[in-house]
């Protein structure tokens, strides 16, 4: 948090934290510094408009790893695998820009301008997690919302909920 402060807005249970949490980040103005483009985008499409962000470093595509998910345990393990790809990308070819949890999926959101070679990344990153069998990756453009399947290979539609 940078220094910052924490106040707790509301109590309840973890999905419906969770649940309030995606909710805020796409109607509550989000600036730079939180690492959520992913967010931006969103509240853009949802025709806000949150503060301007600088477009150095932004990237042409991103990739969306996607798992099934609905406990504690699945957000816990989003956290570990999202620390884990952002050790191993160094921020020049791609970047992880954050999850999202919610709506029985889990995602992890990298910007990269080669999305195939970022799966690589992430495969070698996260290959070794049991979670990795169970993984969909598609990508589209920044500005895009067509999705490119990219795995499994017998995936035929891809969406983030």
């Amino acid at each position: 948090m940078n220094g910052g402060s924490l106040n707790i807005l509301a109590r309840g249970s973890k999905p419906d934290m969770l649940a309030l949490e995606r909710s805020l980040h796409e109607s509550l103005p989000i600036g730079p510094e939180e690492g959520q483009l992913f967010y931006i985008q969103r509240q853009i499409s949802n025709g806000l408009r949150p503060p301007p962000v600088p477009l150095v470093g932004v990237m042409k595509n991103v990739l969306v790893l996607q798992w099934p998910a609905a406990s504690e345990s699945d957000y816990l393990a989003l956290i570990s695998m999202e620390e884990a790809l952002e050790d191993r990308l160094d921020g020049t070819q791609s970047y992880v820009d954050g999850h999202d949890f919610g709506s029985d999926e889990m995602n992890l959101f990298v910007h990269t301008d080669q999305p195939l070679d970022a799966f690589v990344e992430a495969q070698s990153a996260l290959g070794s997690d049991p979670r990795w069998a169970g993984v969909r990756a598609a990508y589209r453009p920044t500005d895009g919302e067509e999705y490119t399947i990219v795995w499994p290979a017998t995936l035929e539609v891809f969406s983030v909920s």
